[in-house]
Protein backbone atom coordinates (compact mmCIF):
# COMPACT_ATOMS: atom_id res chain seq x y z
CA UNK A 1 0.00 0.00 0.00
CA UNK A 2 2.94 2.04 0.59
CA UNK A 3 4.81 1.55 -2.04
CA UNK A 4 1.23 2.43 -4.47
CA UNK A 5 0.81 5.73 -2.10
CA UNK A 6 4.34 6.33 -3.25
CA UNK A 7 4.22 6.16 -7.01
CA UNK A 8 1.04 8.02 -7.27
CA UNK A 9 2.51 10.80 -5.35
CA UNK A 10 5.75 10.77 -8.27
CA UNK A 11 2.98 10.50 -10.62
CA UNK A 12 1.55 13.89 -9.42
CA UNK A 13 4.59 15.17 -8.72
CA UNK A 14 5.95 14.54 -11.89
CA UNK A 15 3.25 16.09 -13.72
CA UNK A 16 3.13 19.24 -11.56
CA UNK A 17 6.60 19.53 -12.25
CA UNK A 18 5.92 19.54 -16.63
CA UNK A 19 3.23 21.89 -15.80
CA UNK A 20 5.47 23.90 -14.69
CA UNK A 21 8.38 23.45 -17.60
CA UNK A 22 6.10 24.15 -20.43
CA UNK A 23 4.96 27.17 -18.71
CA UNK A 24 8.66 28.48 -18.17
CA UNK A 25 10.13 27.25 -21.47
CA UNK A 26 8.67 28.88 -24.25
CA UNK A 27 6.65 27.16 -27.19
CA UNK A 28 9.72 26.14 -29.88
CA UNK A 29 9.14 27.35 -33.20
CA UNK A 30 9.30 25.01 -35.85
CA UNK A 31 12.17 25.44 -38.49
CA UNK A 32 11.84 25.19 -42.14
CA UNK A 33 14.40 24.59 -44.88
CA UNK A 34 13.58 27.45 -46.85
CA UNK A 35 14.67 29.88 -44.48
CA UNK A 36 18.41 29.28 -45.36
CA UNK A 37 17.78 30.93 -48.24
CA UNK A 38 18.57 34.12 -45.80
CA UNK A 39 22.30 32.98 -45.30
CA UNK A 40 23.87 34.56 -48.66
CA UNK A 41 22.05 37.70 -48.01
CA UNK A 42 23.23 38.27 -45.06
CA UNK A 43 26.93 36.88 -45.80
CA UNK A 44 27.22 39.37 -48.78
CA UNK A 45 25.58 42.52 -46.47
CA UNK A 46 28.60 41.47 -43.81
CA UNK A 47 31.12 41.93 -46.74
CA UNK A 48 29.49 45.30 -47.89
CA UNK A 49 29.40 46.54 -44.70
CA UNK A 50 33.20 46.11 -44.70
CA UNK A 51 33.80 47.52 -47.96
CA UNK A 52 32.05 50.90 -47.06
CA UNK A 53 34.60 51.05 -43.70
CA UNK A 54 37.20 50.03 -45.77
CA UNK A 55 36.38 52.99 -48.37
CA UNK A 56 35.75 55.37 -45.90
CA UNK A 57 39.63 54.97 -44.27
CA UNK A 58 40.80 55.19 -47.71
CA UNK A 59 38.73 58.35 -48.71
CA UNK A 60 40.09 59.61 -45.41
CA UNK A 61 43.67 59.10 -46.31
CA UNK A 62 43.33 60.46 -49.54
CA UNK A 63 41.87 63.70 -48.49
CA UNK A 64 44.87 64.12 -45.29
CA UNK A 65 47.91 62.55 -47.93
CA UNK A 66 46.64 64.13 -51.09
CA UNK A 67 50.22 62.59 -52.38
CA UNK A 68 49.25 58.79 -51.94
CA UNK A 69 48.54 57.22 -55.06
CA UNK A 70 44.68 56.37 -54.68
CA UNK A 71 43.25 53.46 -57.39
CA UNK A 72 40.10 55.13 -56.83
CA UNK A 73 39.63 59.09 -56.85
CA UNK A 74 37.46 60.66 -53.65
CA UNK A 75 34.82 61.70 -55.52
CA UNK A 76 34.07 58.06 -57.46
CA UNK A 77 35.01 56.93 -53.65
CA UNK A 78 32.34 58.70 -51.75
CA UNK A 79 29.68 57.88 -54.34
CA UNK A 80 30.57 54.17 -53.69
CA UNK A 81 30.47 54.50 -49.86
CA UNK A 82 26.81 56.45 -50.09
CA UNK A 83 25.25 53.80 -52.58
CA UNK A 84 26.56 51.21 -49.70
CA UNK A 85 25.30 53.07 -46.96
CA UNK A 86 21.94 51.99 -48.65
CA UNK A 87 22.88 48.74 -50.34
CA UNK A 88 23.80 46.61 -47.18
CA UNK A 89 21.07 47.64 -44.80
CA UNK A 90 18.95 46.62 -47.87
CA UNK A 91 20.42 43.15 -48.22
CA UNK A 92 20.55 42.52 -44.86
CA UNK A 93 16.69 42.99 -44.18
CA UNK A 94 16.39 40.82 -47.17
CA UNK A 95 18.45 38.31 -45.16
CA UNK A 96 16.18 38.45 -41.93
CA UNK A 97 13.20 38.06 -43.79
CA UNK A 98 13.86 35.12 -45.92
CA UNK A 99 14.88 33.62 -42.47
CA UNK A 100 12.05 34.82 -40.09
CA UNK A 101 8.77 35.00 -42.79
CA UNK A 102 8.61 31.12 -43.07
CA UNK A 103 8.74 30.80 -39.00
CA UNK A 104 5.93 33.59 -38.65
CA UNK A 105 3.77 32.23 -41.75
CA UNK A 106 4.05 28.59 -40.55
CA UNK A 107 5.09 27.53 -43.96
CA UNK A 108 7.97 27.01 -46.30
CA UNK A 109 8.71 29.71 -49.22
CA UNK A 110 6.67 29.52 -51.73
CA UNK A 111 9.58 29.01 -54.04
CA UNK A 112 12.90 28.19 -53.20
CA UNK A 113 14.51 28.43 -56.49
CA UNK A 114 13.14 32.00 -56.72
CA UNK A 115 14.80 33.00 -53.28
CA UNK A 116 18.00 32.25 -55.05
CA UNK A 117 17.47 33.32 -58.25
CA UNK A 118 16.54 36.42 -56.47
CA UNK A 119 19.99 36.52 -54.55
CA UNK A 120 21.84 36.35 -57.82
CA UNK A 121 19.80 39.01 -59.41
CA UNK A 122 20.59 40.93 -56.20
CA UNK A 123 24.29 40.41 -56.36
CA UNK A 124 24.69 41.27 -60.17
CA UNK A 125 22.72 44.25 -59.97
CA UNK A 126 24.90 45.46 -56.39
CA UNK A 127 28.41 44.72 -57.93
CA UNK A 128 27.31 46.65 -61.37
CA UNK A 129 26.79 49.70 -59.34
CA UNK A 130 29.61 49.65 -57.42
CA UNK A 131 32.41 48.67 -60.39
CA UNK A 132 30.69 51.28 -62.10
CA UNK A 133 30.98 53.85 -59.57
CA UNK A 134 34.37 53.65 -59.58
CA UNK A 135 35.59 53.78 -63.17
CA UNK A 136 32.85 57.45 -62.55
CA UNK A 137 30.20 56.14 -64.84
CA UNK A 138 27.22 57.87 -62.52
CA UNK A 139 23.73 60.07 -63.31
CA UNK A 140 24.90 62.99 -60.47
CA UNK A 141 22.34 62.40 -57.74
CA UNK A 142 23.78 61.60 -54.35
CA UNK A 143 23.00 58.57 -53.20
CA UNK A 144 21.39 57.80 -56.19
CA UNK A 145 24.11 58.22 -58.52
CA UNK A 146 23.80 54.74 -59.87
CA UNK A 147 23.03 54.30 -64.01
CA UNK A 148 19.24 53.99 -63.96
CA UNK A 149 19.39 50.59 -66.12
CA UNK A 150 20.74 49.60 -62.70
CA UNK A 151 18.20 51.43 -60.57
CA UNK A 152 15.24 49.53 -62.63
CA UNK A 153 17.05 46.34 -61.75
CA UNK A 154 17.29 47.35 -57.94
CA UNK A 155 13.17 47.77 -58.26
CA UNK A 156 13.25 44.41 -60.40
CA UNK A 157 14.67 43.05 -57.75
CA UNK A 158 12.41 44.43 -54.75
CA UNK A 159 9.75 43.31 -56.91
CA UNK A 160 10.91 39.67 -57.18
CA UNK A 161 11.41 39.77 -53.36
CA UNK A 162 7.68 40.73 -52.70
CA UNK A 163 5.74 38.31 -55.34
CA UNK A 164 8.16 35.68 -52.90
CA UNK A 165 6.75 36.62 -49.85
CA UNK A 166 3.29 37.76 -51.28
CA UNK A 167 2.80 33.88 -52.42
CA UNK A 168 3.91 32.78 -49.48
CA UNK A 169 1.53 34.23 -47.60
CA UNK A 170 -1.38 33.35 -49.78
CA UNK A 171 -0.63 29.95 -49.02
CA UNK A 172 -3.48 27.95 -47.15
CA UNK A 173 -3.07 28.02 -43.75
CA UNK A 174 -1.00 30.99 -42.97
CA UNK A 175 -2.06 33.60 -40.22
CA UNK A 176 -3.04 36.45 -42.49
CA UNK A 177 -3.81 38.89 -39.91
CA UNK A 178 -0.41 38.12 -38.24
CA UNK A 179 1.39 41.47 -37.28
CA UNK A 180 4.53 40.03 -38.20
CA UNK A 181 3.84 39.09 -41.51
CA UNK A 182 1.67 42.18 -42.17
CA UNK A 183 4.26 44.74 -41.08
CA UNK A 184 6.82 42.53 -43.32
CA UNK A 185 5.07 43.05 -46.52
CA UNK A 186 3.54 46.87 -46.11
CA UNK A 187 7.40 47.67 -45.75
CA UNK A 188 8.63 45.65 -48.52
CA UNK A 189 5.55 47.32 -50.49
CA UNK A 190 6.42 50.92 -49.63
CA UNK A 191 10.32 50.47 -50.62
CA UNK A 192 9.36 49.92 -54.14
CA UNK A 193 6.73 52.55 -54.32
CA UNK A 194 9.13 55.46 -52.72
CA UNK A 195 12.16 53.85 -55.03
CA UNK A 196 9.48 54.10 -58.27
CA UNK A 197 9.50 58.12 -58.56
CA UNK A 198 13.97 58.05 -58.39
CA UNK A 199 13.73 56.64 -61.73
CA UNK A 200 13.04 59.26 -63.76
CA UNK A 201 14.66 62.82 -63.99
CA UNK A 202 12.94 65.80 -62.68
CA UNK A 203 13.63 69.68 -64.77
CA UNK A 204 12.55 71.28 -61.40
CA UNK A 205 15.44 70.80 -58.34
CA UNK A 206 13.58 70.83 -55.98
CA UNK A 207 11.34 68.07 -57.24
CA UNK A 208 14.13 66.56 -57.75
CA UNK A 209 15.87 66.86 -53.80
CA UNK A 210 12.14 66.30 -52.85
CA UNK A 211 11.49 62.76 -54.33
CA UNK A 212 14.97 61.44 -53.75
CA UNK A 213 14.91 62.05 -49.84
CA UNK A 214 11.76 59.55 -50.47
CA UNK A 215 14.79 56.86 -50.54
CA UNK A 216 17.65 58.45 -48.61
CA UNK A 217 15.41 59.32 -45.59
CA UNK A 218 11.51 57.22 -45.96
CA UNK A 219 14.04 53.62 -46.60
CA UNK A 220 15.63 54.47 -43.67
CA UNK A 221 13.31 55.63 -40.99
CA UNK A 222 9.93 54.38 -42.18
CA UNK A 223 10.06 50.83 -44.87
CA UNK A 224 13.44 49.32 -43.27
CA UNK A 225 11.87 50.31 -39.55
CA UNK A 226 8.33 48.69 -40.14
CA UNK A 227 10.41 45.78 -42.19
CA UNK A 228 12.87 45.59 -39.01
CA UNK A 229 10.33 45.98 -36.36
CA UNK A 230 8.35 42.92 -37.46
CA UNK A 231 12.08 40.56 -38.16
CA UNK A 232 12.55 41.82 -34.42
CA UNK A 233 9.70 40.82 -32.74
CA UNK A 234 9.99 37.10 -34.82
CA UNK A 235 13.37 37.06 -33.45
CA UNK A 236 12.13 37.66 -29.64
CA UNK A 237 9.19 34.96 -29.76
CA UNK A 238 12.28 31.91 -31.50
CA UNK A 239 14.46 32.52 -28.25
CA UNK A 240 12.76 34.05 -25.51
CA UNK A 241 10.09 33.49 -23.27
CA UNK A 242 7.93 36.45 -24.47
CA UNK A 243 4.64 35.50 -25.25
CA UNK A 244 3.09 36.52 -28.69
CA UNK A 245 -0.05 38.69 -27.52
CA UNK A 246 2.65 40.99 -25.11
CA UNK A 247 4.72 41.42 -28.42
CA UNK A 248 2.20 42.09 -30.79
CA UNK A 249 0.56 44.62 -28.72
CA UNK A 250 3.86 46.56 -28.76
CA UNK A 251 4.58 45.74 -32.55
CA UNK A 252 0.93 48.00 -33.57
CA UNK A 253 2.14 50.43 -31.10
CA UNK A 254 5.26 50.96 -32.81
CA UNK A 255 4.30 50.38 -36.26
CA UNK A 256 1.81 53.19 -36.10
CA UNK A 257 4.60 55.47 -34.34
CA UNK A 258 7.26 54.39 -36.96
CA UNK A 259 5.39 55.01 -39.83
CA UNK A 260 3.79 58.77 -38.44
CA UNK A 261 7.09 60.29 -37.16
CA UNK A 262 9.24 58.72 -40.18
CA UNK A 263 7.03 60.12 -42.82
CA UNK A 264 6.46 63.33 -41.44
CA UNK A 265 10.23 64.02 -40.04
CA UNK A 266 11.06 63.92 -43.34
CA UNK A 267 10.86 67.45 -43.29
CA UNK A 268 13.47 68.11 -42.02
CA UNK A 269 15.36 67.20 -44.95
CA UNK A 270 13.26 69.76 -46.91
CA UNK A 271 14.56 72.92 -45.02
CA UNK A 272 16.70 74.39 -48.07
CA UNK A 273 15.64 72.66 -51.13
CA UNK A 274 12.71 75.66 -51.90
CA UNK A 275 9.34 73.77 -50.27
CA UNK A 276 6.80 76.39 -48.01
CA UNK A 277 7.95 77.58 -44.79
CA UNK A 278 5.18 74.87 -42.87
CA UNK A 279 8.11 72.03 -43.47
CA UNK A 280 10.16 73.36 -40.72
CA UNK A 281 7.45 73.14 -37.98
CA UNK A 282 6.98 69.99 -39.48
CA UNK A 283 10.20 68.31 -39.66
CA UNK A 284 10.85 70.02 -35.79
CA UNK A 285 7.92 68.30 -34.31
CA UNK A 286 7.94 65.05 -35.73
CA UNK A 287 11.64 64.68 -35.65
CA UNK A 288 11.57 65.14 -32.12
CA UNK A 289 8.29 62.90 -32.03
CA UNK A 290 10.53 59.87 -33.68
CA UNK A 291 12.14 59.71 -30.09
CA UNK A 292 8.89 57.49 -29.04
CA UNK A 293 9.02 54.66 -30.96
CA UNK A 294 12.78 54.23 -30.06
CA UNK A 295 12.20 54.89 -26.80
CA UNK A 296 9.36 52.46 -26.69
CA UNK A 297 11.59 49.54 -27.86
CA UNK A 298 14.08 50.09 -25.77
CA UNK A 299 11.92 50.18 -22.57
CA UNK A 300 10.54 47.29 -24.26
CA UNK A 301 13.88 45.69 -24.62
CA UNK A 302 14.78 46.34 -20.74
CA UNK A 303 12.18 44.92 -19.24
CA UNK A 304 11.92 41.95 -21.16
CA UNK A 305 15.65 41.39 -19.80
CA UNK A 306 14.77 41.99 -16.59
CA UNK A 307 11.04 39.82 -16.76
CA UNK A 308 10.93 37.61 -19.30
CA UNK A 309 14.55 35.13 -18.63
CA UNK A 310 16.34 37.01 -21.61
CA UNK A 311 19.19 37.34 -18.87
CA UNK A 312 19.47 33.52 -18.66
CA UNK A 313 19.92 33.04 -22.48
CA UNK A 314 22.94 31.18 -23.72
CA UNK A 315 25.34 30.76 -26.47
CA UNK A 316 23.54 32.36 -30.07
CA UNK A 317 20.69 34.13 -28.30
CA UNK A 318 22.28 36.25 -26.08
CA UNK A 319 24.77 36.93 -28.60
CA UNK A 320 21.49 38.24 -30.42
CA UNK A 321 20.01 40.31 -28.58
CA UNK A 322 23.23 41.49 -27.07
CA UNK A 323 23.50 43.19 -31.04
CA UNK A 324 20.04 44.02 -30.84
CA UNK A 325 20.47 46.31 -27.60
CA UNK A 326 23.48 47.45 -29.13
CA UNK A 327 21.34 48.75 -31.97
CA UNK A 328 19.10 49.99 -30.19
CA UNK A 329 21.35 52.11 -27.81
CA UNK A 330 23.09 53.31 -31.29
CA UNK A 331 19.61 54.22 -32.91
CA UNK A 332 18.27 55.83 -29.54
CA UNK A 333 21.73 58.59 -29.10
CA UNK A 334 22.23 58.44 -32.31
CA UNK A 335 19.70 59.11 -34.52
CA UNK A 336 17.30 59.65 -32.07
CA UNK A 337 19.49 62.50 -29.36
CA UNK A 338 21.96 63.87 -31.44
CA UNK A 339 19.65 63.68 -34.57
CA UNK A 340 17.23 65.51 -32.47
Amino acid sequence: MKSEVGRIWQWMFSRLMKKRRDKEIPEKIPSYPTEKAGYPFCLFAILLFGLQGFIATAGSLDVVFPDLPSPISFNNGRAIHLNLSILWPLLGVMGGIYYFFPREAGKNLYSYRAAWWHFGLTAIIVLGILVTLAFGFNDGREYLEAWRPLRVGLTVSLALFFYILLRTYLQPGVPKLRPTLISILVGIGTLILLYLPNLFFYGHQTVDELVSFWVIHLWEEMSLELVGTGVVVALLLSITKLQRGVLEGILYLELSLSALTGFLSTGHHYYWIGVPGYWLLLGLAFSAAQLLPIFLLAWSAVKAFFTYGLKDLRGNGRIAVAFLGASVFYHLTGAGLMGL
